[in-house]
Formats: structure tokens, C-alpha cells, sequence
């Protein structure tokens, strides 16, 4: 056989080797497509979504989504109110028509618009200027809720929950919501354990415009890029068991986050990183955390407020003074407090007490009972949201209002959200 036969047919030999090596690499390659094709980002929208199963299936590719979250069940309510039974006081009570479930937290908008959070069905609602009517999205059919709300005077606000640590995100003033999502093409992704969070998310806040933090079980998330994605922050000290419940940021770089245990963070970073710090709470479960500016501030759980004028250098404990023994202190506990200024403030306890204060926090008086004995007009009474607005306080629960024989008869606040209201300065 001459030289050039057996060159060309070391050259064929080699190129049957070639393809023998190729054809599976290109074949495992076109059989699967990349992660994008098998998903969407819908229009209008932020986040992508994975395409329909059948198309992913006929593209020869499976895709997963951090979470399933369907399109949401839009109701329209209308609020009906009655004045309680409270001597000289110009308190409000509202149920709402058609809407069941409950509220979780508030916020008021400069247009004087409400936005609420809250459950049965993952719910978020948004009213008018007048709070008379209102739009109510659920995006699930189970007993989940939304937890926690942030809201920026531009109407741009982001809401988290339960299922996974949900978080949904509004550029409207919360006419409408997107839940965030990223998609993966591994259930076994790293990144999909380090954003889910089992119990859920319980607040957000804003440290600026495109930093925002989330917290909740063993958990804080924060972005940097306002939404389009989000981290898991490593905390300072173990974690188990303890459900961080309040975050808030007193300007661009401290922030404050709260939780069981007597847990409590501070942040000199923008939420890059968090210090634990001794306010003297022990194993106090702590809810709540309100600075008014960066000076004076006040942390809330149990029976128990602790204030500080100096930054949080020292603090400053209070007991609240109980209208009657309770058997456990945890079912009274303080939830909520907002201050309007370094001497007024506003608290409210998860079973129907409203405390006021005039010097900071130092003294709370109690200002409305909800649930004492023998009352008519109300029962059953959970509160758990807490805002203040320009002219009125607004606080959001649950529990039952009674107006009376001659109600309307589509108001039945056994099933549905209550709000209260009176005025700033009452």
C-alpha cells in the first residue's frame, strides 16, 4: 500500500474517532437547552418565569422556579364603619364587605392611600385616597399571609410572607404585585436552599433607594440592585430557632432587626453585615423596633419597652402596667409601636390593648381596651399593624366588631379584616 493510501486512511480512521467522541457531547448538548429558553420573563414584569411544563418537555429541557406562585384572585371591597363604645374618644371601627381573612401590617401613603398585608390567600390590598374602597389581590388559596410591608413615598414597595419567604415587589403603590422568583435548571441549586426560607419572611425595610433588607426565620435577605435579585446575609450569632420579626434602617447605613430569644442586630453597613447587641432583654420575645430619627428609638416585646436617646448606647426598660392578671405574658405582648416624634408614640399588644406615650417612651398609659371584660362592640380582638399618617392612626387585625341588628348585612367581621382608626391628636 503506497504512503498516501495509508495517510488518507489514517486520516478517515481518525475522523470516524472524532465523530464516535462528538456526536454525544453534541447531541447531550442540543437535547439540552439552556436555562433561558426554557423560561420567560412575562410582559410588564421583572422576574422570570419557567415556560408551561408541556413546553418545556417539548423543548427537551426542565426548568424550576425558586417559587410557584399563580396569577392572583382580585375582589373589590367596600369598608363599613361604626363608632365604639369608648367615652371620649373618636374611634373608628371597620369591617369589610365580601373579604375574609385578616391584615398583618399598614402603611400609609402621602396621597393618603392605604396599603395592607395580610391573610387567608397570601393577601395585599390597596385603597383609595378616602379608604373607602378597596382592591384585594390574593395569590394563594390556603391559609398563608403576607407578613411585613415597606412602601417608599414614590409608590414603590416591596411586601414578604410565608410559603418559602415569599417576597413581592409593587411599582405602582400597590395596585399591583410581582412575586420575585429565579428560575434554575437543578432542584439541587445552592441558590435555591440560601433564598428559601422555611417559615417565612416576617418584615422589609429600606436602607436607600436600592438596598433593601428582608427578615424572618434564621434568615435576612438583601439586595443591592432594588429586587432584581437578593442574598442571604451571614448573621453575627446562631440563629436556631430564632424568628427575627422587625427590621428597620435609620438612615442610608444603620439599621436595627429584632427577634425572639432577645435578639437584637445592628447594621453600620447598609445590612452588609450585623453586630449582636445587649439591650438587657434576656430571652425576651421581641417584636417591634421604631427610631424616629437616629438618636431615639424604642424596642417592644412581652410587657416590656426598652428606649434609648443616645443612638442605642444605653437603653432604658419599661413595664407596661396590665389592666388585669394575664396567664401568659406572651399573649398580651406588645406588638407593634410607631412614634410620631421623640416624646409621642403609639403601641398596640396582639390581644386588644392600645398604650400611649408622651415622653418618649419612658411611661405608656393605656389608652384603649378592646377586649376587657363585659365589652359589647367588640370580641375576639387581634392586633398586629400599626401606622401613622398625617391626620390619623391606623391599626389593622382581626376579630369581631358588633354594630348592631341593623348592620349591613354583607359586613361580617368574624370573617373579615378589621381597621381601626382615630385621629393623631385625639
Amino acid at each position: 500500500m503506497s504512503a498516501s493510501r495509508i495517510r488518507l486512511l489514517c486520516f478517515v480512521l481518525l475522523a470516524i474517532g472524532l465523530a464516535y467522541w462528538l456526536l454525544p457531547i453534541l447531541s447531550a448538548s442540543a437535547a439540552s437547552p439552556d436555562i433561558k429558553s426554557l423560561s420567560e420573563v412575562p410582559d410588564g414584569k421583572r422576574h422570570p418565569q419557567c415556560l408551561p411544563f408541556k413546553d418545556q418537555e417539548r423543548l427537551g429541557g426542565r426548568c424550576y422556579n425558586l417559587h410557584d406562585v399563580g396569577a392572583p384572585t382580585r375582589q373589590q371591597a367596600e369598608r363599613f364603619d361604626m363608632q365604639l363604645d369608648e367615652e371620649g374618644k373618636n374611634i373608628t371601627a371597620s369591617g369589610f364587605s365580601d373579604i375574609t381573612g385578616y391584615f398583618r401590617d399598614i402603611q400609609v401613603m402621602p396621597s393618603g392611600e392605604l396599603v395592607a398585608v395580610g391573610g387567608r390567600g397570601l393577601k395585599l390590598a390597596h385603597s383609595d385616597a378616602e379608604a373607602r374602597h378597596w382592591t384585594v389581590d390574593s395569590f394563594s388559596g390556603f391559609a398563608d399571609g403576607v407578613l411585613g410591608l415597606a412602601m417608599r413615598p414614590d409608590g414603590h414597595g416591596y411586601a414578604v410572607g410565608q410559603n418559602g419567604g415569599l417576597i413581592f415587589e409593587t411599582r405602582n403603590g400597590g395596585r399591583d404585585w410581582e412575586p420575585f422568583n429565579r428560575v434554575f435548571d437543578d432542584p439541587r441549586a445552592p441558590e435555591i436552599e440560601q433564598l428559601n426560607v422555611p417559615m417565612g419572611l416576617f418584615d422589609v425595610a429600606y436602607a436607600d433607594d436600592t438596598t433593601v433588607v428582608a427578615v424572618g426565620y434564621e434568615s435576612l435577605l438583601r439586595t443591592t440592585d432594588d429586587g432584581q435579585d437578593w442574598q442571604r446575609v451571614e448573621l453575627p450569632v446562631p440563629m436556631d430557632d430564632v424568628n427575627l420579626q422587625e427590621v428597620l434602617f435609620t438612615g442610608p447605613e444603620v439599621g436595627w432587626t429584632v427577634g425572639s430569644g432577645g435578639t437584637v442586630l445592628r447594621s453600620e453597613d447598609a445590612g452588609a453585615s450585623w453586630q449582636a447587641v445587649d439591650i438587657g432583654a434576656e430571652d425576651a420575645h421581641l417584636t417591634t423596633v421604631d427610631f424616629v430619627d437616629a438618636q431615639h428609638g424604642c424596642i417592644g416585646g412581652g410587657v416590656s419597652v426598652w428606649c434609648t436617646r443616645d443612638a442605642g448606647k444605653t437603653w432604658q426598660a419599661t413595664k407596661l402596667e396590665l389592666p388585669r392578671p394575664v396567664m401568659y405574658e406572651p399573649e398580651v405582648g406588645v406588638f407593634r409601636l410607631r412614634f410620631r416624634d421623640a416624646k409621642r408614640g403609639w403601641l398596640i399588644t396582639n390581644d386588644g390593648l392600645v398604650y400611649r406615650s408622651d415622653d418618649g417612651g419612658q411611661n405608656w398609659t393605656l389608652w384603649l381596651d378592646l377586649t376587657r371584660p363585659g365589652r359589647t362592640d367588640t370580641g375576639s380582638v387581634k392586633l398586629a399593624g400599626l401606622a401613622l399618617g398625617k391626620k390619623r392612626v391606623w391599626v389593622v387585625g382581626s376579630g369581631t366588631l358588633k354594630p348592631g341588628p341593623d348592620a349591613d348585612p354583607r359586613w361580617d367581621t368574624q370573617r373579615s379584616p378589621i381597621l381601626l382608626s382615630w385621629p393623631l391628636d385625639p
